[in-house]
């Protein structure tokens, strides 16, 4: 996480904030072709991890088999629907300057190259990840970024066509990453065997499953490259540019947190392929528990020191950057709460009522941001408008999941909610006193960041466990430290 964020400082100096903003803005269009890839993943991953915790060797091989070819033909798929809607897209609506309008369409063509390349290394990181092979998941990502980091150390040095060759050098990781996938996947899991698979059952199955996951998809590209496309229409590249800086943090704070969801997302699913519905209870609880509070010791010192964070972090900090940072972090605790709440609903297969719900729901961000626009509301509205909503997704999630998993709504409210509010004030009142009281500047940070980590600490111990995870705490450490 800190390197990916030190990366982008790296790599938006280099490229500057202009290319930085089309970049951003190119990517969105690919992601909006790329939600029916996030569909399948999540198909693959639920029948792969179902068939592992009801030990069917059989069921694992074919689906593996199966999701190969359905992600070549998807990659093919996705190749064809970016060359012509995209480039249309590109050509016809995209803000950009004229003197950039054929690197952006070089750029364009290589992002779309490197998109459907990287839908081939999803059925193998969905096996690592369904066998729990979390150590691996780790060095492959922690590589990943150090690959990124010198392709942004080595940016400097080219003298021309600064975001053509990014472009290029991130095609070529994304092609050593397949080939490492594909090699690892062969060489540890031996049984799985690639066949030609004619199972219209299975194929109807993951592609039946991935239609209706399509609209929650549908709908995460409606508020997020959505809201890139509005931006870059009514404010230009510059916005984008601050848009993507605020992006990256974003994502640089859900990835750590997701990969703790990530660990324990397989476990819900088996607890539910072997029907112990009380332990799939627990784990979603205590997942979505302790995301949340792994979440505050980022979110109380980004948001109380967002002004000195980016400046510390980039020369230039876009107009709208640090309203964006603070809006949005409202809005990842609001996913982190029903994260594990949507890993318990895929679960069971039957996820046609949520997505139509929740998806339909979501997708109102959009076309409501665009009239609040269009009235002369600032940027920041957009993001304003993207956490109300997100306020009424959570609770239609865990209405539907009641009726679904079987939850109880009172003890996910007094497990979950009311512990997770108690922790959030005890965590962040100490530090905003802090924060009112002392002036701006590297002392104040520094206040903030000690004091907010520790009032966390407290917060968590004291208010957010019960006396059994206390219990396995104290026992844990006193293991730990020989005491």
């Amino acid at each position: 996480m800190l390197v990916s964020l030190y990366t982008s400082r790296v790599v938006i100096n280099a490229l500057g904030l202009e290319d930085y903003g089309i970049w951003g803005v190119l990517g969105s269009i690919i992601s909006m072709f790329g939600f029916i890839n996030q569909s399948l993943s999540s198909s693959i991953f639920r029948y792969i991890t179902h068939a592992i915790g009801t030990k069917d060797d059989e069921t694992i091989n074919r689906t593996y088999s199966a999701s190969i070819i359905i992600h070549i033909g998807l990659a093919i798929v996705i190749f064809i629907l970016c060359e012509t809607l995209g480039q249309i897209f590109v050509n016809k609506s995209l803000v950009v300057p004229d003197a950039k309008r054929h690197m952006a369409n070089v750029v364009f063509h290589l992002v779309v190259i490197n998109s459907a390349i990287s839908l081939l290394t999803v059925p193998f990181n969905a096996v690592i990840i369904a066998y729990e092979r979390m150590n691996v998941y780790a060095y492959l990502t922690i590589v990943d970024t150090l690959f990124k980091l010198l392709i942004a150390a080595v940016i400097f040095w080219v003298p021309s066509d600064k975001l053509i060759w990014y472009a290029v050098m991130m095609l070529v990781i994304t092609i050593f990453m397949l080939v490492f996938y594909y090699v690892y996947v062969r060489l540890n899991f031996t049984n799985l065997k690639f066949q030609r698979s004619r199972d219209k059952n299975l194929f109807n199955s993951l592609l039946g499953f991935s239609g209706w996951s399509l609209w929650g998809n549908l709908a995460c590209v409606g508020y997020n490259q959505g809201l890139n496309m509005l931006l870059n229409v009514f404010f230009g590249p510059m916005v984008n540019a601050a848009r993507s800086i605020s992006l990256q943090i974003e994502q640089s704070v859900r990835t750590f947190v997701a990969n703790f969801q990530t660990a324990i997302n397989p476990q819900i699913i088996k607890n539910y392929a072997q029907n112990e519905l009380d332990q799939m209870h627990l784990l979603m609880f205590r997942s979505t528990r302790f995301s949340f509070y792994l979440l505050l010791f980022f979110a109380i010192p980004i948001v109380l020191e967002t002004n000195i964070i980016l400046t510390l972090w980039l020369k230039q900090v876009p107009e709208h950057t640090i309203a964006f940072v603070r809006i949005m972090f409202a809005v990842i605790a609001l996913e982190v709460i029903s994260n594990s709440i949507m890993t318990g609903v895929v679960a069971t297969g039957n996820i046609k009522k949520y997505q139509i719900v929740v998806s339909f729901i979501l997708l109102l961000i959009v076309p409501i941001s665009y009239v609040v626009l269009r009235l002369g509301a600032p940027a920041e509205s957009v993001f304003i408008i993207y956490f109300i909503i997100e306020i009424f997704a959570v609770i239609a999630r865990v209405v539907i999941a009641k009726g679904l998993i079987k939850i109880s709504i009172s003890q996910f409210w007094r497990h979950v909610i009311s512990r997770s509010a108690l922790v959030l004030i005890g965590s962040f009142v100490p530090p905003m006193v802090i924060h009112i009281f002392l002036q701006e500047g590297l002392i104040r940070f520094f206040a903030v960041l000690v004091v907010g980590c520790l009032s966390t600490v407290f917060a968590i111990y004291l208010l957010g466990l019960n006396a059994r995870e206390k219990e396995l705490i104290i026992s844990a450490l006193r293991k730990k430290f020989h005491l």
